[in-house]
């Protein structure tokens, strides 16, 4: 029996692949798992889709390190088609062939050397494809070689068509169904957005899709209204086809909120802490040891510890910097060190087992990342009564660390500054001291029960909510009347909007902002629905604007909310000069010649 009020039901964590020395978000997907399976009793298998020979050494590798409980299950897509006994079916038709010829071939690393993976150059369909073999050489899979969309098929032991699929994520959604239990509930729980994408497409009331963001979604300068980054575009237009975005800080749905309007759908689940039992007796600190557990990939940002680490060295005798974790940038690290002269200084320990453990005998650690979700190895650190020098960067530092209190937050990308804060911290032993015990009680507030009732809860609200999701097919302006200029800008307006769901429940703003604004300004708006169309109405008065309303680089938009969906619609107009400014600009030309 639980503790914990998850509704009665099927789980499944869905991680688009794991791979040895993973990150952060991998490592808190395994730890998710664990913490349901053990304390809420609750089988949970992984399912993952990337194509390998097998899964076996990953599955030893996290045994090993601890990652994975003897009872976890880890479901491959490509080791289940390969393996999976399909039966006698007579309608079943044998794969077409087509004139082609072999350009690579993919061998399973094993002694034996057999093919597991063939590219194929597609001479008569003029596509290029995988196919994706048994150990016998007979096909099971056949898939895009660089295109989420084409033919995919899912052939039987006699390469008959079991499956004809248009792409890979058709291909993900017909093998989830697959996997499907006959009845109940399903839970998806997802750490990745792209699968999640596509498995929010399944439409089966049955199937609950909540999806765990790891990161900012933004880039540039990451503010509520900055570009939606590419790698996160996809998924987050198609936050209304999920049953939940569970995001890790209050100030990440705040900004989603701001810049997607406000949804139903959109939870927030921090990162736990993982039960530690504290070693006895406790190792004593080195001082002047800064520990960072990170991969070396550009997130991360390990040239900014590097070029902090010259200053701090060149002021402390004693200091050193101990990074564990590896990645792409490992190379180009190496040559900063040495040509920092700090190989004596700076050690890169790559991959290491239980990395987090080294806080223990570390005096303080450093986190000088772009951008973080809510980082792990901070907490982890602090459940080990190791202080943090971060930079304040979006999203997760502010909402761990009581800056002056448990840790020092620094100004995001101020270098200088993040090195004195850690001399200062350095050179007073009794301030650092007096910070670990309240560092280690901030992260127990992120105990693991936490973060399980959070789960539970979410679950049961996307079970509640299922009926009730509208869906926004489109929504097409017309009849639009808007007027900036004066001392009340004013709008009318009808959307016509085509979709299911209860009209009762639509929302209807009118919002403007300049790129600077903290947040969209609402203005007042009037609204009735008259079957699919919504007749606006909108007066505002200019003295209440933080900015002139006709200023042309204001943003405007008809904000649809409606349950779980949102819809914008632009209304930023692109304002030609008056005559008197075309003329002065005529002559400020001519002037310029």
């Amino acid at each position: 029996m639980s503790d914990y009020s998850f509704p009665d039901g099927h789980y499944f964590s869905v991680i688009g692949n794991i791979r040895i020395g993973a990150g952060g978000q991998t490592r808190m997907a395994l730890l998710r798992h664990r913490l349901i399976q053990t304390h809420a009793n609750i089988a949970i298998p992984m399912v993952t889709f990337n194509p390998v020979p097998s899964y076996e050494p990953m599955r030893e590798n996290l045994l090993t390190e601890g990652l994975l409980l003897p009872s976890s299950q880890i479901i491959n897509m490509h080791e289940w088609l390969r393996h999976h006994p399909y039966g006698e079916d007579l309608g079943r038709v044998p794969a077409q062939p087509e004139e082609s010829f072999t350009v690579d071939e993919t061998y399973d690393g094993t002694g034996s050397g057999t093919v597991w993976r063939i590219f194929v150059k597609g001479a008569h369909s003029g596509e290029d494809h995988w196919d994706y073999l048994r150990p016998d050489g007979t096909r099971y899979l056949r898939t895009p070689a660089d295109s989420m969309l084409g033919t995919t098929l899912v052939l039987d032991e006699q390469e008959r068509v079991v499956a004809d699929l248009d792409g890979l994520g058709d291909l993900w959604r017909w093998w989830m169904t697959e996997l499907l239990p006959a009845d109940g509930p399903v839970f998806l729980i997802s750490d990745s957005r792209f699968i999640a994408f596509e498995l929010g497409m399944l439409n089966n009331p049955r199937v609950h899709v909540l999806h765990q963001v790891h990161n900012p979604h933004q880039g540039g300068q990451r503010r509520w209204n900055s570009p939606v980054s590419a790698s996160y575009e996809q998924s987050m237009n198609s936050i209304s086809d999920l049953d939940a975005l569970s995001v890790l800080t209050e100030r990440q749905r705040h900004d989603i909120e701001l810049f997607y309007g406000d949804r139903n759908n959109i939870v927030v689940i921090p990162n736990p802490s993982e039960p530690i039992i504290a070693p006895t007796p406790l190792p004593q600190r080195t001082h002047g040891r800064i520990v960072m557990v990170a991969r070396l990939e550009s997130q991360k940002r390990i040239e900014r510890a590097i070029s902090a680490f010259a200053i701090v060295a060149a002021k402390n005798a004693v200091a050193h910097l101990d990074i564990y974790g590896d990645g792409p940038d490992r190379a180009e690290l190496d040559r900063q060190i040495l040509e920092s002269g700090l190989t004596d200084r700076i050690t890169l320990h790559g991959h290491t087992p239980n990395a987090a453990d080294q806080f223990w005998t570390a005096d303080l650690g450093w986190l000088t990342s772009a951008f973080e979700g809510y980082c792990l190895a901070l907490l982890e650190a602090r459940l080990r009564a190791c202080p943090f020098v971060a930079l304040d960067v979006p999203y997760g530092p502010s909402e761990q660390i009581n800056s002056g209190v448990d840790g020092v937050l620094v100004p995001n990308g101020d270098v200088e500054r993040f090195a004195e804060e850690t001399l200062a911290l350095l050179a007073d032993p009794e301030r650092l001291e007096a910070m670990r015990e309240p560092a280690r009680q901030g992260a127990l507030e992120h105990g693991f029960e936490d973060h399980l009732n959070r789960w539970a809860d979410a679950c049961a609200l996307a079970q509640v909510q299922k009926s009730s999701r509208t869906h926004i097919e489109f929504a097409r302006l017309s009849d639009l009347t808007l007027r900036l200029a004066g001392t009340h800008p004013r709008l009318t307006a009808v959307i016509t909007v085509a979709g299911t769901g209860d009209r009762s429940a639509l929302n209807v703003r009118w919002q403007m902002w300049v790129a600077e604004s903290p947040a969209p300004v609402d203005l007042p708006v009037e609204f009735n629905l008259e079957g699919d169309e919504i007749h606006i109405s909108g007066l505002g008065v200019a003295r209440d604007l933080p900015f002139a309303a006709d200023d042309p680089h204001v943003t405007g938009r008809l904000l649809i909310e409606w349950q779980n969906s949102t819809h914008s619609i632009d209304l930023t107009r692109k304002q030609s000069p008056s005559k008197v400014k075309q003329f002065a600009l005529k002559v400020r030309n001519r002037l310029r010649d």
